[in-house]
């Protein structure tokens, strides 16, 4: 019985650890109910903290609680794919801002008035990135 309660327990655990989402936050999305004040150079907004195995992650909303701008900050293998944190802004056509061949990147995309950037810095197991709108950044953070 106790040996049946234990792998019922184990499977559970794997099943919950499979299905809980990743970070399910890019930019244009609501900031989830439970973000904080958090101060970005002179001005406060609110925002979010999260860890997702090697990365910490940061999402920081506008006035009208849209995300504008995601830090990451990451010790994986690999640095963190754009797609995952751009939203609608990875649809439109990208531009290829700055590239320090295996250092850093920078990628814009535009379209219309709507723009963000990806920039993407390090290497293999130190990668420092962000996602920022232009367009629904603050005035003051423009």
């Amino acid at each position: 019985m106790l040996r049946t309660a234990s792998t019922i327990g184990l499977v559970l655990i794997g099943w919950l650890g499979l299905s809980v989402a990743g970070w399910a936050l890019s930019l244009g999305d609501p900031l989830p109910e439970w973000a904080e004040p958090m101060v970005v150079g002179r001005q406060q907004v609110r925002g979010v903290e999260h860890y997702q195995g090697q990365d910490q992650i940061r999402a920081y909303g506008n006035e009208a609680g849209q995300v504008f701008w995601i830090q990451i900050s990451s010790q994986s293998d690999l640095p963190p794919d754009y797609r995952e944190y751009l939203g609608e802004y990875q649809h439109f056509p990208p531009q290829v801002v700055e590239v320090v061949p295996l250092r850093a990147r920078t990628l814009r995309f535009r379209q219309g008035t709507r723009s963000a950037e990806w920039r993407v810095m390090g290497m293999s197991g130190q990668f420092q990135a962000e996602a920022i709108s232009q367009d629904l950044a603050p005035i003051g953070l423009k």
